[in-house]
C-alpha cells in the first residue's frame, strides 16, 4: 500500500509540473480543421512509405501498370473515397475528410485547367516554329491527370501537417539555425514519460514546418505577382491574413514549375526505326539429306490446299520423291485433332495427296495452331499406315492451350493412335483450368466494363427498393435470410411481369448464353447449359441489388446519408476557405468575373459530382416519397447514373467469378470452350520447340525441348555485346548466342529439359514402302 501511495504522489507531481495548457493544445485542435494526426495514422503513413521504398520507386511502380488499369484504379478510388466521406467519424485518426476532399478537388481542378492551358500554348508555339519539332507529340491525358493528382495530394498533406499558417519569427534566425534548434529539441534528454515525448515531437514538427515549409516570401518581395497569389493566415489566433504568401500555394507553384520544365526538356529529342520483310511464296518443298523431304502446305482459311498447290506437290511426288524417301508434312492446323473434336471433316485435298500420292512415305505430320505439345503414334493398323506420327507443337504461341480436352483422340485415317507425350500433362492441364475461378478477373479486368453494364441492365427497372428495410425487421437471422431470398424471388417475378428494360436484358442474356455454348454439344444440352449460365448471372445481379439497397436504407436511417442537399460540401468549403486561405487582393472575385462564373461553378459541380452517395440518397428519398414520375428527366438520369457507378463496382467481381466458374466447369466437365477458357488465363509459360537430326544411317531423330516457366522481363546481355563478332557468324556458334537474358530470376537456359525424344527409321532402299509404325 505504501508503494502504491508513493507512486500516485510522484505521478501527481509530474502532471502538476507540466504545462497542461500546452498538452491540451496538442491533444485538441485549435482550429475548425484538425492539423494533428494520431499514432494510428502515422503508423499507416510509415508502412506505406516502407512499401514504396522497398519496391523500387513510386514512378517506376506506376509505369509498370497497364494504362487501362490506371484509369480503373482512379475510378475505384473516387467511388471509395466518396463513400468513405460519409462514415460516422474519423476524428480518432485526426482526419477531417471534408477539408481534405474539398481542398483536393479545388487544387486538382485548378491544376488541371492550368496544365491544359499550358499545353495549348506550347502546341501553338510549336505551330509557329518557336519550339522543338518534338513538341508536335501531344501529351497523354492520363499523364496530366496523374500529375495533377500528385500535386493535389502533396498540397493536402502539407496542409494536414502544417496548415496554412505564417509564423512570425526573428528574421535573423535562418533555416539552418531553425533546423539546428529543431533537432536539438528532438535530442534533448527528458525523463518525463510519454507526455514529455509528445511535447517534444509536437515542438519538433512545428520547427520543421516553420523552417523547411515556411512561406517563400511576402507580397513586398514579389510585387508583380502579389495580385496572383493566395496568402497565409496568422498563426497567433488562426484568423486574419498575413503579408506572406501561402505555404500551400508556394508548394503548388513549385510543382507546376517543375512539371513545365520537365515537359519542355522531354520534347527536345526523338527517335524512330523499323523494317519490312517481304514474302513471295506461302508453300514450299525442301529436299534434305539421306532421302528426307519437307513439304510445307498452306491451308489458308479453308482448312485445305487449293488446286495449284495440289498439282505442285502431286507432280513432285511422282517425279522427284523416291519410293524409299520419307516426307515430313507440315500444315498450320492439326486437322486430325480439330476434326475429331468438332466432328468435322476438312482437308480433303490434303488427305487425297497423302493417301494416293505419298502412299505411306509420310512418316511425320506436324502442325501448330494449338498452343501445346502432343504426339500420337500409330499402334494398330487395319489399313496401310499413311502417317506414322502426328505431332502438334504450338508452344510458341501467345498463350497456352489445354491438352486434356483431346485425351480421347484415338483414330485417324482408320488406324489406331496412342498418345505418347502431352505437354503440359493431362493432369497439369486440368489443374491449370482452375485459374478461371481464381484469376479470371485479375487477368481480364477489361471484362468488368461489359459485365458490370449487363448486371445493371438486368436490375435497372428494380431501383429503388423502398421497402427493403422490412427484411431486417424479422426476429431471428434465419427469418431474415428467408425474407431476403423471398424478396429476391419476388424481384425476379417483378422483372418478368412488369419491367421492360430489365426484361429485355434478361431475354438478351438468355439468347447470348445459348449461342455462346459451342455447337459440339447437342441443342438440348446447349439450351440447358445456357439457361443455367444466364440464371446464375441474373440471381447474382438481383442479390447485389438488394444488398446495395439495404446498405443505402441503413445509412439513411442512421442519418449518414440524405441529411442535406446536393451542394453541402461546396458550401462548407467556401466558408472554411475564407477563414484559412485569405484573399485580400480579391483574386477569386477577379477569376469569377473573367471566367464568366465558370471558376466557382466548376468546383461547385465537381464537389457535387464527387459526393455521389449523398446525391443518390437524396434523390432516392424523393422517389420513395413521391414516385419516379415526380422527378424531371434530368433528375432521373442523375439518380440512375449514381446508382450505376456504385452498382458497377459491386457487380464486377461477381460477374467475373460467375463467368470464370462457368468456363472452369465447361473445360473440365464438358471439354468445351478450350480456346476461351485458356486464352483468358494468358499463360506465357510452357514454351517448347522441336529439333530434327538426320543420322548418318538416314534415321530421323526428333527432340522436343521445353521450359516450364519463362521470365516476364528481359534485358540486354552485356556479355553478348562485348563478345567479338565476325561477319555473317551464326548465333549458335558464339559463346553467348542470345542478345537477351532474364532481367530477374533464374536463366531459362538452365531450366531447359527434353520432354520428347523419338527416332523414325529410314525406309531401306529398294524395298516396298513399309506400313509398320516405330
Amino acid at each position: 500500500m505504501g508503494r502504491e501511495k508513493l507512486r500516485k504522489q510522484r505521478s501527481g507531481r509530474l502532471i502538476e509540473s507540466l504545462k497542461m495548457e500546452r498538452v491540451r493544445t496538442i491533444l485538441t485542435h485549435r482550429y475548425p480543421y484538425p492539423h494533428e494526426h494520431s499514432r494510428h495514422l502515422m503508423i499507416a503513413v510509415f508502412a506505406i512509405w516502407l512499401f514504396f521504398v522497398s519496391s523500387d520507386n513510386l514512378q517506376t511502380l506506376i509505369m509498370k501498370l497497364d494504362k487501362n488499369f490506371k484509369w480503373w484504379s482512379m475510378y475505384i478510388a473516387w467511388i471509395f473515397l466518396a463513400a468513405l466521406y460519409h462514415l460516422p467519424s474519423f476524428q480518432s485518426m485526426g482526419l477531417d475528410l471534408r477539408m481534405n476532399l474539398s481542398l483536393f478537388l479545388s487544387i486538382y481542378i485548378s491544376s488541371l485547367i492550368f496544365l491544359i492551358v499550358f499545353h495549348v500554348i506550347f502546341l501553338g508555339l510549336w505551330y509557329l516554329g518557336l519550339v522543338s519539332r518534338m513538341a508536335e507529340k501531344k501529351p497523354e491525358m492520363l499523364t496530366i491527370i496523374q500529375n495533377c493528382a500528385v500535386i493535389s495530394i502533396a498540397c493536402c498533406v502539407l496542409y494536414s501537417h502544417c496548415g496554412n499558417k505564417t509564423i512570425t519569427r526573428d528574421k535573423s534566425i535562418d533555416r539552418r539555425t531553425a533546423s539546428w534548434v529543431a533537432f536539438s529539441l528532438w535530442k534533448k534528454h527528458d525523463d518525463n514519460s510519454l507526455i514529455s515525448k509528445l511535447l517534444r515531437m509536437h515542438k519538433f514538427k512545428e520547427q520543421i514546418c516553420s523552417s523547411w515549409f515556411a512561406p517563400v516570401g511576402s507580397a513586398s518581395d514579389y510585387p508583380l505577382l502579389s495580385k496572383w497569389a493566395i496568402y497565409g493566415e496568422l498563426a497567433s489566433n488562426g484568423s486574419g491574413y498575413s503579408n506572406d504568401i501561402s505555404p500551400v500555394y508556394s508548394l503548388w507553384a513549385t510543382f507546376i514549375g517543375l512539371y513545365i520544365a520537365n515537359y519542355v526538356v522531354e520534347r527536345s529529342t526523338g527517335w524512330l526505326g523499323g523494317w519490312f520483310l517481304p514474302q513471295k511464296r506461302s508453300y514450299f518443298a525442301l529436299k534434305l539429306p539421306n532421302g528426307w523431304w519437307v513439304f510445307g502446305l498452306d491451308q489458308a482459311l479453308h482448312g485445305d490446299i487449293d488446286v495449284y498447290q495440289f498439282k505442285f506437290f502431286a507432280e513432285l511426288c511422282q517425279q522427284k520423291v523416291g519410293e524409299s524417301d520419307s516426307v515430313i508434312l507440315i500444315t498450320h492446323e492439326p486437322n486430325w485433332l480439330l476434326d475429331w473434336y468438332w466432328g468435322d471433316k476438312t482437308g480433303t485435298n490434303v488427305a487425297y495427296l497423302i493417301r494416293e500420292y505419298l502412299k505411306g512415305r509420310c512418316k511425320l505430320r506436324m502442325a501448330g495452331d494449338l498452343h501445346h505439345y502432343m504426339r500420337h503414334s500409330c499402334i494398330e493398323s487395319k489399313e496401310p499406315v499413311h502417317v506414322q506420327h502426328l505431332l502438334v507443337n504450338g508452344c510458341g504461341g501467345a498463350f497456352l492451350h489445354p491438352t486434356h480436352v483431346f485425351e480421347n483422340f484415338r483414330e485417324f485415317y482408320g488406324n489406331k493412335y496412342e498418345t505418347k507425350v502431352a505437354y503440359p500433362s493431362y493432369d497439369d492441364s486440368s489443374r491449370i483450368a482452375l485459374g478461371n475461378i481464381l484469376k479470371f478477373r485479375r487477368k481480364n479486368w477489361q471484362f468488368d466494363v461489359i459485365g458490370g453494364f449487363v448486371y445493371f441492365v438486368l436490375v435497372f427497372s428494380m431501383f429503388p427498393q423502398c421497402d427493403s428495410f422490412r427484411i431486417l425487421r424479422e426476429d431471428s437471422w434465419a427469418d431474415r435470410v428467408n425474407s431476403f431470398f423471398s424478396a429476391m424471388w419476388n424481384v425476379v417475378f417483378e422483372i418478368l411481369e412488369h419491367s421492360y428494360v430489365s426484361l429485355a436484358g434478361v431475354v438478351t442474356l438468355l439468347m447470348v448464353s445459348f449461342f455462346f455454348v459451342p455447337t459440339k454439344l447437342s441443342r438440348r444440352r446447349r439450351a440447358l447449359l445456357g439457361f443455367l449460365h444466364a440464371a446464375a448471372h441474373l440471381t447474382s445481379a438481383v442479390l447485389l441489388m438488394l444488398l446495395m439497397e439495404l446498405a443505402i436504407e441503413i445509412c439513411n436511417r442512421n442519418n449518414l446519408l440524405a441529411t442535406s442537399g446536393y451542394h453541402t460540401l461546396y458550401e462548407w468549403y467556401r466558408k472554411v476557405e475564407s477563414e484559412h486561405f485569405p484573399d485580400p487582393t480579391g483574386l477569386r472575385t477577379r477569376l469569377e468575373q473573367w471566367t464568366f462564373g465558370l471558376y466557382p461553378a466548376c468546383i461547385k459541380y465537381l464537389m457535387s459530382a464527387f459526393d455521389i452517395p449523398e446525391v443518390m440518397a437524396v434523390t432516392r428519398s424523393a422517389i420513395c416519397r413521391k414516385g419516379i414520375e415526380s422527378l424531371p428527366r434530368g433528375g432521373a438520369i442523375i439518380y440512375y447514373v449514381c446508382v450505376f457507378l456504385y452498382f458497377w463496382v459491386l457487380s464486377t467481381p461477381v460477374v467475373s467469378l460467375v463467368f470464370g466458374s462457368y468456363l472452369y466447369i465447361c473445360i473440365n466437365w464438358f471439354h468445351i470452350h478450350f480456346d476461351e477458357a485458356f486464352s483468358s488465363l494468358r499463360i506465357a509459360n510452357y514454351k517448347a520447340f522441336t529439333r530434327f537430326h538426320i543420322k548418318k544411317n538416314g534415321d530421323l531423330e526428333v527432340f522436343t525441348l521445353a521450359v516450364d516457366k519463362v521470365p516476364k522481363e528481359w534485358m540486354l546481355d552485356p556479355d553478348w555485346d562485348m563478345e567479338p563478332k565476325e561477319p555473317f557468324q551464326m548465333s549458335y556458334t558464339r559463346k553467348f548466342p542470345s542478345k537477351w537474358r532474364a532481367a530477374s530470376g533464374s536463366d531459362p537456359t538452365n531450366a531447359v529439359r527434353v520432354v520428347d525424344h523419338f527416332v523414325i527409321p529410314r525406309t531401306p532402299p529398294d524395298s516396298p514402302t513399309s506400313g509398320s509404325a516405330s
